[in-house]
């Protein structure tokens, strides 16, 4: 996941935008996301500044006492 924290009007994303990485072209140095809204849009990640990555991963939570 990736989150902006900076936007880009060519790219059609503002800034607190989140897109989920679906592609890297290492040969091209482009990298494809989806938006929240669906759109993919493939860009070079050197052109944009202020963005956030997060790795997604599944965790196991015991059942018990809620907490407060």
């Amino acid at each position: 996941m990736i989150r902006y924290s900076r936007g880009s009007k060519a790219l059609g994303i503002e800034a607190g935008d989140y897109a989920r990485v679906e592609g890297v072209d290492t040969k091209n140095n482009e990298v494809t996301v989806r938006t929240d809204d669906e759109r993919a849009v493939s860009y070079d990640p050197r052109r944009l500044q202020g963005v956030t990555l997060y790795r997604e991963t599944e965790r196991g939570f015991a059942e018990g006492i809620a907490c407060r």
